[in-house]
Formats: structure tokens, sequence, C-alpha cells
């Protein structure tokens, strides 16, 4: 269901018009030399003459494609420009104001209504025996870690964290990383956890080998239903 819904999404920010047939597999199988001969088969099987209506999208398609480069980034600012951002609360604003402040601190901000407000403030000697139990195990929560003149973003969502919680700080998520960086917090890496247990704490001290930038996403699996 995740990669479902957000294949398009996925699809429209790279330029749709690039990849055309899109194939759906449910093995690896199904893409092997056999798998793909029966694909090809079933394309040209489906191919009929093309209506007027039918040319004249062809042409649209076309032009698309000739100015893919620029119809993509206004796509990527439109993608940009509906994420949502929520208000700071003055004590917060005040806290992040002057980036590059807050080496040695952990900053814990949560989302009270439509508003980012502050939660905690705490000192950060050591977070790989600090930080697990610093970190919100009961909602979600936006932290910042000043660490070594490093700053990394943790959002950190408990598996037992409710729906609606989960939907409210993962859209307003990328907005807020981005005012962090205008405030002055170059971010070295942006981390996403869903229970505090699972943050790779060797990271913070470069024991762990981490792309910059690159985002760790490990959401506890929810239960199903039991079975009757």
């Amino acid at each position: 269901m995740v990669y479902a819904s957000t294949k398009n999404t996925v699809l429209r920010s790279l330029g749709s018009e690039h990849f055309q047939p899109v194939i759906f597999v449910n093995d690896s199988d199904e893409l092997s030399a056999k798998g793909w001969t029966q694909f090809e088969i079933s394309e040209k099987s489906s191919e009929k003459p093309l209506t007027e209506a039918e040319k004249t999208l062809e042409k649209v398609k076309a032009n698309e494609l000739f100015f893919g480069v620029e119809t993509q980034k206004r796509g990527l600012a439109r993608d940009e420009a509906r994420q949502v951002r929520f208000e700071l609360e003055p004590e917060l604003e005040k806290v992040l104001s002057g980036g590059n402040n807050l080496d040695g601190k952990l900053v814990t901000i949560v989302i009270d209504g439509e508003k980012l407000t502050l939660k905690g403030e705490r000192k950060m000697i050591d977070p790989k025996k600090e930080l697990v139990g610093s970190l919100s195990k009961d909602s979600p929560s936006f932290n910042l870690l000043g660490y070594k003149g490093d700053y990394f973003f943790i959002y950190c969502c408990p598996s037992g964290s409710k729906v609606r919680d989960r939907m409210k700080y993962a859209t307003n998520r990328l907005a807020f990383t981005k005012d962090l960086e205008k405030k002055g917090y170059e971010l070295k890496d942006a981390i996403e956890v869903g229970d505090p247990e699972e943050i790779e704490v060797g990271r913070f001290d470069g024991e762990e080998e981490v792309v910059k930038e690159q985002k760790t996403l490990r959401f506890t699996k929810p239960k199903g239903p039991r079975r009757r």
C-alpha cells in the first residue's frame, strides 16, 4: 500500500513522460527474458489503430517530453509549496533563532494544534548513552541534536502513535527541516525512526557509514487484527 500510494508522486517528480511503459510485476522472475517476451507480446496484442483524438494526445505528450525539464522543475516547486508549514511558538522561535547555537543540546519539538512548540531542551554530553532515553516513547516528536559541531534532525514516531498524529508530523517534517536550514542549521543527517530504541547511536561518532543526507526509515510494522 505504501509503495502503490507513492508511485505516482515519484513518477511525477522524476517526469512521468520519461517512463513508458510502466511495468508491474509480482516477482523478479517476471523480468527474465521469457517474462519480458511475454510482456512484449501482450503489449503488441493490445495495440490498436489510433483515433484522431489519440493522435492529438500523442502530439501533446511529445511536446511535454520536449519541455520535460522545465515541467519537472515547476512540478517540484508546486510540491514544495504544498508542504505544511506550522507556525513556531515564540519560545521555540527564540531557542532556534541565531542558528548554530545549540551544540551539546537536544531540543525536542512537538505539534500542539497547528503550532510547533518547545517540549524540552537538555544538555547532551554523550548521545550514545543518553539519546534513546531522552526521546518520547508515547507520541511523535521532532528533535534537533547538536553534537561536536554537527546538527542532526531526528523524527521519532513510536509504534503506538495515533494515525492522525503520524500524518501531521509526516506532512510537516520536510517544511520544518527547510526552516531549520534557513535559520542557519546545516543538518549533517536527517534520521527517521519508529521507537527510540531503533536509532543506530554509533552514527553520531561516525562509527556507522552513513551517506550525507541519507534518510533512514525504520517504522515498526503495526500488528494486524487477531484471527477469530
